[in-house]
């Protein structure tokens, strides 16, 4: 037996490729006895599904200068039976629509309904922030051969909401930017903006002066 589609050329195989959507009509011959051609069959190949719309995706930047990641999370369609997310377009083995440690730059979110894989919606996970300049203090060293310790003073930034100071990288309760009863020494001065630590800004409190022989 030969196949024939739409009137066309028969051919020995049952399989037609590259059929448009639409009704067809099939019919057969037998090549043992050329004139006896069966009566057609319709055949429908559906539409092609359409494509699902973009998803709904947010995402969350570093919040401070010392991470290095962020998330991406995708809020609709939620995670369900068949669903699977991507950020990159080419791997989709996340199920929950939650992506964690991912570099800062900009992602083309998409998912597979099992069937097509949507639209692209765009996010962008923005860089970390930037640690502030370091501030500018200045020392009191001992003024007599008696004093036993000097002090530090941060003039800029001037206390305000949110900022804390510290002279020793790891303490960041001082609010007021002064510091009393130092011991002589160099000290790396910084501050907390609450988002960042800034670089450090190093002072020198003195020893007393040396009582005369």
């Amino acid at each position: 037996f030969e196949y024939s589609i739409d009137g066309g050329a028969f051919q020995a195989s049952a399989t037609f490729t590259n059929v448009a959507p639409g009704n067809h009509d099939i019919a057969v011959i037998n090549t043992a006895d050329p004139t006896c051609i069966s009566a057609p069959t319709t055949v429908t190949v559906n539409a092609v599904p359409t494509q699902p719309a973009a998803p709904t995706a947010n995402a969350t930047s570093p919040a401070t200068c010392t991470d290095l990641t962020g998330s991406i999370t995708v809020s609709v369609p939620a995670p369900a039976a068949g669903i699977t997310y991507s950020i990159d377009g080419v791997t989709y083995t996340n199920t929950t629509g939650v992506f964690t440690g991912i570099a800062p730059g900009t992602y083309n979110v998409t998912y597979n309904n099992g069937t097509c894989i949507s639209a692209a919606a765009q996010v962008t996970i923005n860089p970390a922030p930037t640690a502030p300049a370091a501030p500018t203090a200045a020392a009191t060293s001992p003024a007599t051969c008696t004093d036993l310790t000097g002090s530090i003073t941060v003039t800029v930034p001037a206390p305000a909401a949110g900022i804390t100071y510290s002279i020793d990288g790891v303490t960041y309760t001082n609010t007021t930017g002064v510091f009393t009863g130092i011991a002589p020494g160099t000290y790396n001065v910084t501050y907390n903006n609450g988002t960042c630590i800034s670089a450090a800004a190093q002072v020198t409190v003195n020893p007393a002066p040396t009582a005369p022989a």
